[in-house]
């Protein structure tokens, strides 16, 4: 019987879990959750903030247009001039019954469905991790960090939709832990449908040599793919790819990735005083960069038989996501709610570990978590004022606090190995109990 097995069979049915544990855990995690909706509710609806539904108007007003059969897709924008429509239709559909309501009234709704998203989350990763609803700590924990976690703020207060793909991540993980690897394909297909560069999911099934979920969620994405345009052909579909790749460049942005850091300290930019411009440390650092991460997933693919424990398939699972906005091309600040897994893991380490790398890597974690609980200098006057020498730096915090967390996971990853594989040689050394015999009385 291997970790899922067992973890399937020690969480039991949700009704015996509720039964067990009572109605006081149940009542801490309701009480929980309020406190962290409404205080996330209250910042993320505050007309008074500039960034209030600032990315929500381009959804919204997608399906607006699909409501009054206009075209989706114009590379003008929205109403208002901001950033035109860049996704499937997928998108736009889902958001049409909220283009029926005003839109500030749309703007909480889609808030309440984020929070949701966000919640569920967490539920869907602590189950594919193990936990049962007798470890209310760490469930908690999870609520915690996840809600008060700045690209979290950040995301709510855009109207963002990368809760979804946080969503779809943490119930691919869950499928995977439970060998349902269709679904786990499905799931992929369904981020990417949403965001392609979510595709990047798709590394965690293959690092552990999942073939049936891996070719699956292609065949999903290509079926998603023919659904979403066959209403207007390849026309549509032409112009879906026009207006993204007009706007995948987005170079009034900082972008919090390895491409990104060197564009801003190695090469002129329109953002900071590069500290160091030069061609050769622009594509040396490039070519570390995606030389290291995937040197980790090399490493994991080498672990044959894939993780050999919950915890250890928590961090494979964390890495693998957090990768993806590390080596994306752009990446915007709250991509790293997509670091949450891997914090949750980090921050949730099994009694079992060894106790000094046990509390170095949890304060690590914490103190890594602490420091993207507020924001960084990355656009406007914040940036302006730190454009030039070390404090340049700021403008890059989130690539290099998810860069460090992403280490940390790495190490915890060789340190679980190291762990069951010492754990595996004393019990190949334990000499085996001998039946006693009694001799036979003459």
């Amino acid at each position: 019987m291997d970790y899922r097995t067992e973890a399937v069979e020690r969480n039991g049915g949700l009704l015996d879990q509720i039964r067990s544990v009572g109605w006081q855990n149940a009542l801490l995690l309701l009480l929980v959750c309020w406190f962290l909706f409404t205080q996330s509710y209250n910042g993320a609806t505050n007309t008074a903030s500039a960034i209030t539904g600032w990315d929500f108007r381009v959804l919204y007003d997608a399906a607006a247009r699909l409501n009054h059969g206009e075209e989706l897709y114009s590379i003008t924008g929205n109403a208002e001039g901001k950033t035109p429509y860049i996704y499937t239709p997928l998108v736009a559909e889902a958001f049409r019954p909220l283009a029926h309501l005003p839109r500030d009234m749309a703007v909480k709704v889609w808030f309440f469905i984020s929070a949701c998203c966000l919640a569920l989350s967490v539920a869907t990763y602590a189950a594919g991790a193990g936990f049962t609803l007798a470890e209310i700590v760490p469930v908690c924990v999870m609520l915690v960090v996840g809600f008060r976690f700045w690209p979290m703020v950040f995301n709510f207060g855009l109207g963002q939709i990368n809760n979804i793909l946080l969503l779809c991540a943490c119930a691919m993980f869950w499928a995977e832990s439970r060998s349902r690897s269709k679904l786990a394909g499905f799931l992929i297909a369904l981020a990417a449908l949403v965001k392609l560069w979510m595709f990047g999911l798709l590394i965690y099934p293959l690092v552990k040599r999942n073939w049936k979920a891996s070719i699956s969620s292609i065949l999903f994405y290509c079926a998603g793919l023919v659904v979403l345009f066959a209403p207007g052909g390849l026309g549509a579909f032409k112009k879906f790819c026009t207006v993204t790749a007009a706007n995948a460049q987005q170079s009034f942005l900082v972008s919090q990735s390895i491409a990104g850091f060197a564009r801003l300290q190695f090469a002129a930019n329109s953002h900071i005083h590069a500290m160091m411009p030069s061609k050769a440390l622009f594509f040396a650092f490039i070519g570390l960069g995606y030389l290291a991460v995937s040197a980790s997933f090399v490493y994991l693919w080498s672990r044959r038989g894939g993780p050999k424990s919950p915890y250890e398939s928590r961090l494979w699972f964390g890495v693998c996501l957090l990768s993806i906005p590390l080596v994306s091309p752009l990446c915007h600040d709250e991509y790293y709610i997509l670091a949450l897994p891997l914090l949750w893991a980090l921050l949730t380490v099994p009694k079992s570990d060894p106790p000094g790398w046990r509390i170095g890597g949890a304060l690590a974690a914490f103190v890594l978590y602490a420091l993207l609980m507020r924001p960084w200098p990355t656009s406007g006057d914040a940036l302006a004022a730190h454009s030039q020498g070390l404090g340049s730096l700021l403008a890059s915090a989130f690539f290099l606090l998810g860069g460090a967390i992403w280490l940390v996971g790495i190490l915890s990853i060789s340190v679980a190995r190291a762990k069951t594989a010492k754990a595996a040689a004393a019990s190949e050394a334990a000499p085996s109990a001998l039946p006693l015999t009694v001799p036979a009385q003459s």
